[in-house]
C-alpha cells in the first residue's frame, strides 16, 4: 500500500534527524506505564512490572506489547493473543499478527487477512482484508486488492475500496488518492474536495495544508482556499500559527494567511510554551509570537523550551536559558536534553546523570557504559553494564536487571 511506503519514509528521516541532533540519548517521548503496567523481559522471555517495580505478570512470553485500552498483545509460539491487566487470556494466542486497540476493536491477521475483534476476544470483523488499520473517528481504513476504504465498527463498508491510497480521519475529513491527486472524502465517502490536488496532509486546526503544481496554501475542509498556494513550502498550523517557507527562508502566518514574523530565518520551529527555535546563519535563537528575539541567535544548536527552560548549546557544550533568554546553568555539560516531568538527563566525559528543575541530581553514574532516560510519565530508565533498571523521580531503583523496561 503507497501509504505505508510513504509514511515509512516521513518516519526514517525523522528518526535520522533525531539521531543526529541527539534527541533519542536522553529523554524517551513516550511512557513507561500503560495501564499501570510496564513491559519488562529477561532472556528472551517477557512479562510486566507495576509502578511500584513489582513483577505483576510472570516473564511467561515470547514478546509482549504495552496495554492499550486495558489489553495488551502477547506472543506464544509464533501466536499472538490478549491479556487483561490481570495478565488472564480474553483471546488465546492464535493470530499471525496482532495491533494495539483503538476505539475498542482491533486488526488482527490470520492466514493473511485481516479483520478485528471486540474487547471480549471473539471477531466483529471477522479477516477479509488484504490490510486493515487502526480505527479513527468511528471508521478504519481497509486494503483489498489494491484499493481502499473505509469500514465501520459494525464491519459494514461505509465507503467501498476505489482509493489507491486512504488516510486517518482528522477533525472529520479524510486525504485520500486516486491516480496521483489528492482530495478530501467525509465520513459519509462523499468528496468535499475532488483528487485535483498535487500534495495535502491532515486537516489541524481547521486548515489542511495542501499543494497546487511546486506551491504550497492552506484549505478549509468546504474545498475552500482560506490561504492560496504561494509557499515554497508549508507545515500544520500549531497555536494558530503555521511555518512557512518562502525563497529559502522561513517566517510564520496567522489562519487569515497574513504574515505574523515575515520570511527572515533559515530555519524554523512550531511555538512551544510561548517560544519558537529560529535558526540565522548557522545559529539558533528563539522568538515569542510577535516575532521579537527572547534570545537573539547565539547557539550552535538548540531544543525546544519545555517545564519553561530550553537546552542550548555552546562550543559543544550544552547548558539551560529561562523564557526570558537567561542562562539558568551556563554550558557545561557535553549533552543536555529537555526537560520531562521537571526532569533532564546530562552528560558529562564519563559521568551522567538525571537533574531537577533546581539543578539538583538525584541520580548519576561515573561510567561511559551506563545512560539515562527519562520518560513522559516522569520515570527514569537507567542502563548499566548491559542491564536495565527502573528509578523513580527520587533516584530510588524499584527494580531491575532486565534486558529492556517499557520500549526501551
Amino acid at each position: 500500500m503507497k501509504r505505508c511506503k510513504r509514511m515509512m519514509g516521513i518516519f526514517l528521516a525523522m528518526l535520522f534527524v533525531f539521531i543526529q541532533m541527539g534527541a533519542v540519548v536522553g529523554n524517551a517521548n513516550w511512557p513507561a506505564f500503560s495501564d499501570g503496567l510496564a513491559i519488562v523481559s529477561q532472556y528472551d522471555r517477557y512479562g510486566y512490572i507495576n509502578q511500584n517495580g513489582d513483577r505483576k505478570l510472570a516473564l511467561r512470553f515470547d514478546y509482549a506489547y504495552d496495554f492499550s485500552e486495558g489489553l495488551a498483545a502477547v506472543k506464544v509460539d509464533d501466536k499472538w493473543g490478549y491479556i487483561n491487566t490481570a495478565g488472564n487470556y480474553v483471546a488465546k494466542p492464535q493470530f499471525d499478527w496482532a495491533s494495539d486497540f483503538s476505539e475498542g476493536l482491533a486488526a488482527v491477521e490470520v492466514n493473511g487477512k485481516w479483520g478485528y475483534i471486540g474487547q471480549n476476544g471473539y471477531y466483529v470483523v471477522p479477516p477479509q482484508f488484504d490490510w486493515a488499520y487502526d480505527f479513527s473517528e468511528g471508521l478504519a481504513t481497509v486494503e483489498v486488492n489494491g484499493k481502499c476504504g473505509y469500514i465501520g465498527q459494525n464491519g459494514y463498508y461505509v465507503v467501498l475500496p476505489q482509493f489507491d491510497c486512504a488516510y486517518a480521519f482528522s477533525e472529520g475529513l479524510a486525504l485520500v488518492e486516486v491516480g496521483g491527486k489528492y482530495g478530501y472524502i467525509n465520513q459519509s465517502g462523499y468528496y468535499e474536495v475532488e483528487p485535483w490536488l498535487d500534495d495535502g496532509y491532515d486537516f489541524s486546526e481547521g486548515l489542511a495544508c495542501v499543494q497546487v503544481g511546486d506551491k504550497w496554501g492552506y484549505m478549509s475542509r468546504y474545498g475552500y482556499f482560506e490561504v492560496h498556494p504561494q509557499f515554497d513550502w508549508a507545515y500544520d498550523f500549531s497555536g494558530g500559527l503555521a511555518v512557512v517557507e518562502v525563497n529559502g527562508k522561513c517566517g510564520y502566518i496567522g489562519q487569515n494567511g497574513y504574515y505574523v514574523v515575515p520570511p527572515q530565518f533559515d530555519w524554523a520551529s512550531d511555538f512551544s510554551e510561548g517560544l519558537a527555535r529560529v535558526e540565522v546563519g548557522g545559529k539558533y535563537g528563539y522568538i515569542n509570537q510577535s516575532g521579537y528575539y527572547v534570545a537573539e541567535p547565539q547557539f550552535d544548536y538548540a531544543l525546544d523550551f519545555s517545564d519553561g527552560r530550553a537546552a542550548v548549546m555552546v562550543n559543544d557544550k550544552w547548558g539551560y536559558i529561562n523564557q526570558h533568554g537567561y542562562y539558568v546553568w551556563e554550558p557545561y555539560w557535553d549533552y543536555a536534553s529537555d526537560f520531562y516531568s521537571g526532569l533532564a538527563v546530562v552528560y558529562h566525559g564519563d559521568f551522567s546523570g538525571v537533574i531537577n528543575s533546581d539543578g539538583t541530581c538525584i541520580c548519576e553514574e561515573q561510567s561511559e557504559y551506563s545512560e539515562f532516560l527519562v520518560t513522559d510519565d516522569g520515570y527514569i530508565l537507567y542502563y548499566h553494564d548491559g542491564w536495565k533498571y527502573l528509578v523513580d523521580r527520587n533516584g530510588n531503583i524499584l527494580s531491575g536487571g532486565y534486558d529492556m523496561i517499557g520500549e526501551y
